[in-house]
């Protein structure tokens, strides 16, 4: 009897392990994040890229030669763990594209403060004569480039932020330049104007002079004429 009650202690106690087991769900292995990592880290790889082209196309190398040389080398060692270590690739990318801006800025700072001036000047000359109204449109796409340079400046893309400050201020010159074409133009249509109604009342004055002139002529005449003919009479 206690054999048959431990044996059917072992079947229950056999069942719930078996229950158990089936319960439980097989964990699934972790997804690594490779791909994700990889993507991310050629973003980062194109950037640095890019500024490496940009610095190369304006020969601004020599402005911070340190930074230049640390970029370059946190590069190659980005390019160097990129396949077997994609996030440490990253990081190396992303101080290449530090010390790469930290070129373009060096390059581009006191040329930047330069050609905001000059906008500053360009601008309070341009609205002087009324430029905001008069040449509407290059009024309006200066201002747009000025905002486009401020916002390229932020983001630390100083050469690109110099071309469009450069642009701003072009067109507000133009902007500047139409306007006060059109206000000579203006005053010159006016001048012309004026000229035009001083000459018709001088010709009006002068034709006055000349009626009045040939009245007095035609008195004259009568009066002579008057005098004549009382001296025949007396003479009769």
């Amino acid at each position: 009897m206690n054999i048959w009650k431990m044996g059917l202690i072992l079947l229950i106690a056999l069942g719930l392990v078996l229950a158990g087991c089936a319960s439980t769900p097989e964990e699934e292995p972790e997804q690594t994040t490779d791909t994700q990592e990889t993507v991310q880290t050629d973003v980062e790889r194109a950037v640095a890229l890019e500024l490496q082209g940009r610095i190369s196309d304006v020969g601004a190398a020599d402005a911070n030669a340190e930074a230049m040389a640390q970029g370059d080398e946190a590069f190659a060692q980005g390019e160097a763990v990129l396949e077997s270590d994609p996030a440490q690739a990253k990081n190396q990318y992303l101080m290449a594209i530090e010390n790469y801006r930290s070129v373009l800025r060096t390059a581009y700072a006191e040329r930047i403060v330069v050609v905001k001036q000059d906008i500053e000047m360009e601008k309070q000359e341009a609205e002087f004569v009324k430029a905001d109204r008069a040449a509407s449109e290059q009024w309006l796409e200066g201002i747009a480039a000025y905002e486009k340079g401020k916002q390229l400046e932020e983001a630390g893309d100083y050469d690109l932020a110099f071309a469009q400050y450069e642009q701003a201020r072009q067109k507000l010159n133009e902007a500047k330049t139409l306007a006060q074409e059109l206000r000579q133009q203006a005053v010159k249509a006016r001048e012309e104007s004026l000229q035009q109604v001083e000459a018709s009342e001088a010709r009006i004055k002068q034709r006055q002079q000349e009626v009045q002139l040939a009245v007095q002529d035609d008195e004259q005449m009568a009066n002579a004429e008057r005098e004549l003919a009382d001296e025949i009479q007396e003479a009769e």
